[in-house]
């Protein structure tokens, strides 16, 4: 019997084996473990594990660091290396330069020419004035600035001032 008449669960009053509280949840824990080996592990020790897989994260991300920084210096030294101008002389270079100005001369020249012909003055005018920053000088992309100029003048009444000024000095250069 308990205390004034009150039961008290687990205790029954008598000599006879008293029941525990906690021995269900001991058992089905237990049960558990045994079942999805689940280990119960002291605070500390949840710490220090807590603790230890940061401390391998932070170890990932600074050997990932490293092996990219390290990747991108193996990439520029393959860059250097690969076009080093001990290897190649800067005449070499230059002769390069020079053929692609010409090329890329030649097919502005052609394209300035066919939109002159199809009637698209201004994109002829802009593609010429590139030439002309190329070679300022040369005789055919002179010539065919007079004439997108001049015939912008006549269709349109503009430039008709720097077409007669290049008139002028084409008229001078073919005298010299």
């Amino acid at each position: 019997m308990g205390y004034c008449g009150i039961i008290i669960p687990g205790n029954t009053g008598t000599d006879f084996k008293h029941k525990k509280v906690f021995t269900h949840s001991k058992k089905l824990l237990n049960y558990k473990s045994k079942i999805a080996n689940v280990r119960i592990e002291s605070r500390e020790e949840y710490k220090y594990n807590y603790w230890y897989s940061g401390f391998k994260i932070a170890i990932v991300v600074a050997f990932s660091i490293i092996v990219l920084l390290l990747i991108s210096f193996m990439a520029t030294r393959i860059d250097n290396t690969a076009i080093n101008k001990t290897y190649l002389s800067s005449e070499y270079f230059k002769s390069i330069k020079a053929i692609e100005k010409k090329e890329a001369a030649v097919m502005l020249y052609n394209s300035a020419k066919l939109y002159f012909e199809s009637g698209g003055l201004n994109y002829a005018q802009d593609e010429i004035t590139l030439v002309l920053k190329l070679y300022p000088t040369n005789d055919e992309a002179l010539k065919l600035m007079h004439k997108i100029l001049d015939k912008q003048c006549e269709v349109k009444n503009i430039f008709c001032k720097e077409a007669n000024e290049y008139k002028a000095y084409l008229d001078l250069y073919s005298d010299v």
